[in-house]
């Protein structure tokens, strides 16, 4: 069961920041990739969502490992790597206590995502700020007036498939990781 603090804040402040995706590939033309990744990516949760979820959740994890790795402090000189450190995050939020995940996502990773797309944000900041407080707006609408969407498997599977998808556009777009390049 999802508290009601933590709907507020999934609708409120963490879903909101995945718009940023939105602001980039309208800057950079590349619009179409992102909506066929997230086509790919429900399309693909979709049916695992039916037929294997064990995939799907793996793959959650691995991306989530992936992305969270970019707000995590570098202990070189002890030779911990970051995706240990994001791994142990979600280590510990999955089997000890999901407080942790939410508060990291509202108190550091949101706010450290604003952070580094702000180079984006800025080009046209009255309009993009808008864009995520309109967007902000209509997911706390949705969130109270269908409040039976944050008990729903398949849109839980569903909302996987687009925080793959944005995990994917960030990585190749954003951070400008070459293992995301296809050729």
């Amino acid at each position: 069961m999802i508290l009601p603090i933590h709907k507020h804040m999934l609708s409120a402040v963490i879903a909101p920041h995945g718009i940023t995706d939105i602001i980039h590939a309208a800057q950079h033309n590349t619009t179409s990739e992102l909506i066929g990744l997230h086509g790919l990516t429900c399309a693909s949760s979709w049916f695992l969502s039916h037929h294997n979820t064990m995939i799907l959740d793996e793959v959650f994890i691995v991306t989530s490992i992936v992305h969270f790795r970019h707000d995590m402090p570098d202990f070189k000189e002890l030779y911990i790597p970051k995706f240990v450190l994001s791994g142990l995050l979600l280590m510990l939020s999955i089997h000890y206590d999901p407080n942790i995940l939410f508060r990291y996502m509202v108190l550091l990773h949101v706010p450290n995502h604003y952070i580094i797309n702000w180079k984006f944000i800025r080009k046209n900041p009255r309009q993009n700020i808008g864009l995520v407080v309109v967007f902000s707006l209509l997911l706390v609408f949705l969130g109270e007036s269908f409040p039976w969407m944050f008990e729903s498997k398949l849109l839980f599977d569903m909302s996987k498939g687009i925080i793959i998808s944005h995990v994917l556009y960030n990585e190749k777009h954003i951070h400008r990781n070459p293992a995301f390049y296809i050729s």
